[in-house]
């Protein structure tokens, strides 16, 4: 699992629970100057590949391997944190 920023149209992001491989959470979302929106998520390589195809911006935060380092310390990755 990445652990991944998303940003899209409010109508665009309302549709992620669709999307198999990703983990969203919730609390982590925010609405940009821009208009667009931006949530945080753990997601597969398939999940991202999805989201991009759907019009997505997908940003990578923390790659499998960070991602498993910090469980494995046993500080978790915060997807709340920008």
């Amino acid at each position: 699992m990445l652990l991944i920023r998303i940003t899209g149209s409010e109508a665009l992001l309302q549709g992620l629970s669709q999307v198999e491989g990703l983990h969203l959470s919730v609390h982590s979302s925010r609405k940009n100057p821009s208009g667009t929106w931006t949530v945080s998520a753990y997601a597969s390589q398939e999940a991202v590949s999805n989201l991009k195809r759907i019009g997505c911006s997908v940003a990578v935060a923390m790659s499998e391997e960070q991602v498993r380092s910090a469980i494995r310390r046993g500080q978790g990755p915060n997807p709340t944190t920008p």
